[in-house]
């Protein structure tokens, strides 16, 4: 039985999987075919424990943790994925079962079956020949503040993209070549023309993505606060030394970090606005860590 090629369909589109997991957890992992052989998949795992994938004779796997860890064990011997860890192993010798100690993770992982992929690639490659000599042109795309101008910078090894930490610098497109066989194209910032759930608007604000003079920032910071608060209370109660009570509100937290700090006007009060600011840029520069603001939970 032949296997298939390039120029056959692809046998699943793309499409999401969700499992319950054993301590009644949730795990999503999405499947993105690129070829017969080749997939991606991007999981995210609210979970304690999750089984892994059914093994496939010879199928490799490489993956890279971008959030949690993973842990698994084989034979006497322990193995686990910290954030920027990248890992290959073949999926017949891997567990049927993973650790997530932090209670979750999310990852990339692609997947090759060196049954399908050889006769695969070579179909792509075959594609590309009579190229050669002709420069690549690539679009570089995303919404504002995200480093795309910065990423084509490192790629060219010289400051050609105007970058800077706030949107909208990036206001016309731009062709900046890396070599002779490859060209960038810088864009400005793209967003959804209007937000169907306003937590979406608030979420991109938290990060930047949407301009500061178009928003009002001790009411976004309030925002953050009260999210922060919820889900993340260790997190402010280390960095700003406050105490986080169940019932404090977005604005009492701000007002207890703002007095800790000592940003006090006249008469004793806190200069909220002052502390917004500083919240926000402490959050966008990473100085608090690093936060999941979509979960599967919110997604359903």
């Amino acid at each position: 039985m032949e296997s298939a090629c390039l120029h056959e369909p692809l046998p699943l589109p793309e499409h999401t999987v969700r499992r319950e997991t054993p301590d009644g957890g949730q795990a999503a992992v999405t499947l993105y075919p690129v070829f017969p052989g080749i997939d991606i998949r991007y999981h995210d795992v609210h979970a304690a424990s999750c089984p892994l994938e059914p093994a496939a004779p010879g199928v490799l796997e490489i993956s890279h943790c971008r959030e949690g860890r993973m842990e698994y064990r084989l034979g006497s011997r322990y193995f686990y994925l910290a954030p920027g860890d990248l890992s290959v192993a073949r999926q017949d010798v891997l567990p049927t079962l993973a650790a997530f100690p932090t209670g979750h993770y999310h990852g990339i992982t692609v997947t090759v079956d060196p049954g399908l992929a050889p006769r695969c690639l070579s179909c792509f490659l075959e594609a590309q020949r009579g190229q050669a000599g002709r420069t690549v042109r690539v679009m570089v795309l995303g919404i504002p503040n995200v480093g795309k101008s910065t990423f084509i910078n490192k790629v060219a090894r010289r400051k050609t993209a105007r970058a800077e930490d706030r949107p909208g610098v990036t206001r016309s497109k731009q062709w900046v070549p890396v070599d002779s066989t490859l060209e960038l194209l810088d864009t400005p910032g793209i967003l959804w023309p209007r937000f169907d759930d306003p937590e979406v608007g608030k979420r991109l604000a938290f990060t930047g993505a949407i301009k500061d003079d178009v928003v009002d920032m001790e009411e976004l910071a309030c925002y953050l606060m009260d999210y922060l608060g919820r889900r993340y209370a260790p997190v402010l109660e280390e960095r700003y030394k406050i105490d986080v009570q169940p019932e404090d509100s977005g604005y009492d937290l701000l007002e207890k970090a703002g007095r800790k700090r000592g940003f006090l006007m006249r008469g004793a009060q806190v200069d909220t606005q002052r502390m917004a600011r500083v919240l926000l840029d402490e959050f966008r520069g990473g100085k608090l860590g690093r936060f999941t603001l979509e979960t599967v939970e919110d997604a359903q």
